[in-house]
């Protein structure tokens, strides 16, 4: 996400010592991170207040049908793909029922991430 309050939100509400994942301990931990410092208003500032907690409560509602079981936030990987060292951070990996891995990348301001953009996008396409 690029909204740094949100994403230092999920990770702490997926860290293994919260076990409380209510959507009232989502939102809790969303106004324990928030830093009102960087916005060019008070009016600015609100908004982007407003509009975080409006987007994680709507991951909240998505994420209660959620069947695979977190198992990292900011998860940060190196690898060696025939030479070439390939490193990153995926905001989430979850594990399907079947076993399998999934890789969970949050983008905030979804207008500008058209089928286009997210095809040829290197980030993208690398995962």
């Amino acid at each position: 996400m690029e909204n740094v309050n949100d994403e230092k939100t999920l990770e702490e509400y997926f860290s293994p010592h919260n076990s409380d994942r209510s959507e009232n301990r989502l939102l809790e931990i969303y106004d324990q991170m928030w830093v009102n410092e960087g916005y060019g208003s008070t009016q600015a500032t609100l908004d982007a207040y407003d509009n975080g907690r409006k987007m994680l409560e709507r991951f909240y509602a998505v994420d209660q049908n959620r069947k695979s079981t977190v198992i990292g936030t900011e998860v940060t990987f190196k690898m060696d793909l025939k030479g070439v060292e390939f490193w990153g951070r995926v905001d989430r990996i979850d594990q399907a029922s079947d076993g399998f891995y999934e890789v969970i990348e949050y983008k905030t301001q979804a207008d500008n991430w058209t089928p286009t953009r997210i095809e040829n996008d290197l980030q993208m396409t690398l995962y």
